[in-house]
């Protein structure tokens, strides 16, 4: 006994002995988080015992650990606009894992992007208005709208139109510290009209109406290619909250192409700036383990060991032998005899916990993670067909479906905001649990669903899966053991409950939030319902060219382009008619184009202007629109090709005729050219006047 006692201790000493110092200064240090210290106990651990694999696997979850915890940290940096905190982050996430390639390839693009950030393309109108800086302010009382219109003309310079079905009518108003495109929205919005532009230096007002705005507004088609949201679902998006879009989705690039104005395709942009983000990632560190409480119950008289044996003196055996005569003549007294020995038997046993598994899965924001681990069994499945056509169903068919038989778990991660994720949950187990009538296999399950949601970091567990399974079984001496009443003094009974139970653990780690900043937070106004936008609410980058001859206006390839007032010189008497004419010449492909004629007012008289034959002979001729104002003595003329790829055709465009009203001289010229070709790209004009003198027959 005393031998045992010294035994003992030290055997427990011995065992612990197994465990290195420093592997346990190592587990501490990373339960504090302190990642460098505790790779370096494991590192020195596993110096100690290099082939032992739990400090082995100890070192690769420290280093994992500790690049992901800095990996979080740089990316939050990074969202914050921390450069230098974010890099120096990066590096350390590498330095515990630096065969992790997008690590490496992460802190590469973030500094090419810092170092040269490419700002965004704004889009831009198809026709911008070229005006000058200056803001109008003017008062108007009990005027002419049209007066009013092309008194802002006359301010910024521009020349105003009106189409043929434009109502005149009496305005009060004053437009104060307004841009161009501010003061004839306002006009526009009091007055049911809208404006667009037909070239740089003209504008047209039109009436305010469905037909009208097909008739005016340029329509474009942008395609937007994806990177992170589904094409499909964004389709909806735009066809839930745009007025009337045209949209075509290709799933194979991952991209949509809408067809609208200018205004439908900004507001399709925006919105799509704002959705198509990268989604959100998480970690999560799940452990598995099976609680199998395996209890054994013995109770009865156990006659062990329900035999009966015999012994002899072995002072009368030789070598352990006795001779068949020997044996004959051997008293009774040299003869033992051992029979079952009665035992009270009282006996419990408990077993303890295995871990069944320990995944880190990594998944996306409100995207599925599936985890199983167990086998496939076959099951069969017997159907009955009919065993000629039109028979009865009588001939069975036996196939096999394979069932899974282990432990199922699905998670759906959602991130939110405050570091907080929440977990849609289905843990399933199912097992075999026996065979029933004609061998079939019986399946047991158990299942849990829970939805819950954690801080970053905590660890939840979940429990009650519980199956139980009891065994009896009686033990004696065989006809002893099943005579009634007395049976039970010669027989003991076993019980054996054998309970399992399921534990999970999951613990989540934010390894990207959705970005999301200041702007996505703000809203884009749209305008009314009606279309177009109310005044003030021109963007500030959309509302002017502050000057002409900007970088940022592309100009079409130079060529000799002139507008001529045909003829060149003319002799009139007074109170006589005078025919002229506008000749275009160019080699560029005109799809826009507007110009002024001015004359003296005092002895000249406008009566008619009619398009010229070059722009009436072809099957689609282009739009044409003239204003006449004989008090300034101003006519404005606005020429749109109908087929912008061929242009308007070079040749006689315009057919006006004077009328004389008493003797003196005027010239006769063309001033506020504006043109832009095919691709909207303005383009430059060279004119020459005509010389009128009046005087008697």
């Amino acid at each position: 006994m005393r031998k045992l006692f010294l035994i003992i201790p030290i055997i427990f000493l011995w065992s612990c002995a197994t465990i290195s110092v420093n592997y346990e200064k190592g587990e501490n240090e990373l339960l504090n988080k302190n990642y460098e210290k505790a790779v370096f106990y494991f590192e020195k651990a596993l110096r100690e015992k290099p082939k032992n694999p739990l400090y082995r696997v100890a070192l690769m979850r420290a280093k994992y650990e500790g690049s992901l915890y800095h990996l979080q940290r740089a990316r939050i940096l990074r969202s914050e606009g921390k450069k230098e905190e974010a890099i120096e982050e990066y590096k350390k996430a590498i330095k515990f894992d630096p065969t992790n390639l997008g690590l490496v390839r992460e802190l590469e693009s973030y500094m090419k992007e810092e170092s040269k950030k490419e700002v965004p393309k704004k889009l831009t109108q198809p026709l911008q208005l070229i005006v000058k800086e200056d803001k109008i302010k003017l008062k108007f009382q009990n005027t002419s709208l049209r007066s009013i219109f092309q008194s802002v003309g006359k301010f910024f310079e521009i020349n105003v139109l009106f189409d043929p079905q434009y109502q005149d009518s009496i305005l009060s108003i004053e437009l104060e510290d307004m841009t161009a495109e501010q003061a004839l929205s306002t006009l526009c919005s009091v007055s049911k009209n809208f404006w667009t532009v037909v070239n740089p230096k003209t504008v047209v007002i039109v009436p305010d109406n469905i037909v009208k705005r097909r008739q005016y507004e340029i329509q474009g088609i942008k395609t937007f290619y994806l990177k992170y949201a589904d094409a499909e679902q964004v389709r909806q998006i735009l066809s839930t909250v745009g007025r009337t879009p045209r949209i075509a989705v290709d799933k194979a690039s991952n991209s949509i192409t809408v067809r609208g104005t200018f205004a439908d395709l900004e507001t399709f942009e925006n919105l799509i700036s704002k959705i198509d983000k990268p989604g959100g990632e998480v970690v999560l560190d799940v452990e598995i383990m099976e609680v199998n409480r395996s209890k054994l119950l013995q109770y009865g008289i156990d006659l062990s060991p329900y035999a009966v044996s015999s012994k002899i003196n072995p002072s009368k055996m030789k070598d352990g032998y006795i001779s068949w005569p020997d044996l004959k003549s051997l008293p009774s007294e040299d003869i033992f005899l051992s029979v079952p020995t009665p035992l009270i038997n009282f006996l419990h046993s408990d077993s303890s916990t295995r871990i069944i598994a320990q995944p880190r899965l990594r998944g996306v924001d409100s995207k599925k993670i599936n985890f199983n681990i167990g086998e496939k069994i076959p099951v069969p499945i017997t159907t009955f067909t009919p065993i000629a056509a039109g028979g009865i169903a009588q001939q069975p068919v036996t196939s096999f479906e394979y069932k899974d038989v282990g432990i199922g778990l699905e998670i759906t991660p959602r991130i939110h905001s405050k570091d907080e994720v929440s977990l849609e949950l289905k843990l399933t187990v199912t097992s075999l649990s026996g065979y029933g009538y004609a061998n079939l296999p019986i399946l047991g399950n158990r299942q849990i669903e829970n939805f819950i949601r954690l801080k970053a970091g905590e660890t939840t567990l979940l429990a009650g899966l519980l199956r139980e399974d009891e065994r009896k079984s009686l033990k004696g001496i065989a006809g002893l053991k099943n005579i009634p009443i007395i049976g039970d003094l010669f027989s003991a009974d076993e019980r054996t409950i054998s309970q399992t139970d399921i534990i999970l653990t999951i613990t989540p780690h934010i390894i990207k939030s959705l970005p999301i900043d200041a702007k996505d937070l703000e809203p884009f106004w749209t305008g009314t319902e009606e279309g177009g936008m109310m005044p003030g609410m021109i963007p500030a980058e959309r509302e002017i060219i502050e000057k002409p001859g900007i970088e940022a206006i592309e100009e079409a390839p130079s060529s000799e382009n002139v507008l001529s007032v045909v003829p060149s010189s003319i002799f009139s008497p007074t109170n006589a008619d005078v025919a002229l004419e506008v000749f275009l010449s160019t080699s560029t492909q005109i799809s826009n184009l507007s110009f002024q004629i001015r004359f003296d007012p005092s002895i000249l008289k406008v009566k008619d202007v009619n398009p010229g034959g070059s722009i009436v002979s072809g099957t689609k001729p282009p739009s044409f629109l003239k204003d006449i104002n004989n008090s300034s003595g101003i006519i404005t003329i606005g020429i749109t090709s109908s087929e912008p790829m061929k242009g308007i055709p070079s040749g006689t465009i315009i057919n006006f005729t004077l009328q004389t009203l008493k003797e003196g001289s005027s010239e006769i010229q063309i001033e506020g050219i504006g043109a832009t070709d095919s691709k909207g790209r303005p383009v430059q004009f060279s004119s020459s006047s005509s010389f009128i003198k009046i005087g008697r027959d």
